[in-house]
């Protein structure tokens, strides 16, 4: 049987980007629940900022999220290959780098870390651009920006979408939660642990269940919020965080049969 067999699991993921996990979930033999602990919002006027300085040819773009292509994507249109084909462009994550490539965008700098860190890296073994365009979420690390202007780089951080936490109503999950209709829960980032918390209305009851953290930086930010996590993703995607949820239902179902043998 597979460990994740009938087993409920919440889904924080914003809507757009659940129903990919939703099926991971579905394939290991669990039942997703789409719980979104954020919404997104593309920054238009922002973004129109940020392509009007990519007319140098020595300018080099940087994206770190499938959701910042995206909103870019839609304020360019048909037009968005044609506008970055002449720039170099850096993409943090495979998942970034797909989408990029959806988009007719192939030539692309990936650090082999999935990281700033990895990319700031993989920039100092090179030539260092003359500018740098970030896009972004409104909020986010800066890491690779503060480093590559202390080494003298132009770096325009560009905003390209915010994370709001949804207001609709959580009732449903509250009750769940209570009832111990829920296995697990999901957190993919520090933002949605927060909004998670705000939901639910009661780190107690946010905590009744087990929990999956996609990072040791987002568990130890649960951990702030008075959670405990008790299975943290090897690496820093959804498919790996699963993975570790099925270890540690694995792990309890063998310590429940060892239990039983020793009776």
């Amino acid at each position: 049987m597979k460990p994740l067999a009938g087993k409920q699991i919440l889904i924080t993921r914003a809507l757009a980007q659940a129903e990919r996990t939703a099926q991971d979930v579905v394939r290991r033999g669990g039942k997703p629940v789409l719980f979104p602990c954020l919404e997104m919002r593309c920054m238009p006027d922002s973004i129109k900022t940020g392509l009007a300085l990519l007319k140098d040819p020595d300018t080099h773009v940087l994206f770190t999220s499938s959701n910042g292509v995206r909103c870019v994507s839609e304020a360019l249109g048909s037009a968005f290959a044609q506008t970055f084909r002449r720039c170099r462009i850096a993409a943090v994550g495979e998942k970034t780098a797909s989408a990029l490539r959806r988009l007719d965008i192939n030539d692309l700098l990936l650090p082999e870390t999935a990281s700033q860190e990895g990319l700031l890296s993989t920039y100092m073994e090179r030539p260092l651009p003359r500018r740098l365009v970030f896009f972004r979420a409104e909020e986010g690390r800066s890491v690779l920006p503060d480093a590559l202007q202390q080494q003298g780089v132009e770096v325009h951080v560009i905003p390209t979408y915010r994370m709001f936490c949804p207001q609709d109503d959580a009732t449903n999950i509250r009750q769940a939660l209570q009832q111990g209709r829920i296995d697990a829960v999901l957190l993919g980032s520090t933002k949605t642990v927060r909004h998670y918390v705000q939901r639910i209305g009661d780190p107690d009851l946010a905590g009744s269940t087990i929990l999956a953290a996609i990072s040791p930086a987002v568990a130890e930010s649960t951990s702030e919020l008075g959670l405990e996590v008790q299975a943290i993703a090897k690496q820093a995607s959804f498919p790996s965080m699963l993975d570790a949820l099925e270890n540690y239902f694995q792990q309890q179902d063998g310590g429940k049969k060892e239990g039983v043998h020793a009776q």
